[in-house]
């Protein structure tokens, strides 16, 4: 069955916010609540991180979140830092 979102958290911002030791007081009474044990509640963090430029001879810019120009190699070909085996 796995983990069913509960259609009144739609607010990503206070639910990321909430989610940290201590903001819990902040958080909306009218969310679905559940206890769970701290190796299961390891697996809602959060694992993203902002995209940092790639060192490529061939550029393509996307854009991150924020709005800004990220260079990502799409060739396969990777620079300095390898990130495949």
């Amino acid at each position: 069955c796995g983990i069913m979102p509960s259609r009144t958290a739609y607010n990503q911002l206070e639910l990321f916010m909430d989610c940290f030791p201590g903001n819990g007081y902040a958080f909306n009474p009218d969310y679905d609540l559940f206890l769970t044990l701290s190796d299961a509640a390891l697996c809602f963090f959060f694992k993203e991180h902002l995209k940092e430029s790639e060192d490529t001879p061939l550029t393509t810019y996307y854009t991150d979140r924020q709005g800004l120009p990220v260079c990502i190699d799409i060739t396969g070909k990777e620079g300095k830092r390898k990130m495949t085996d």
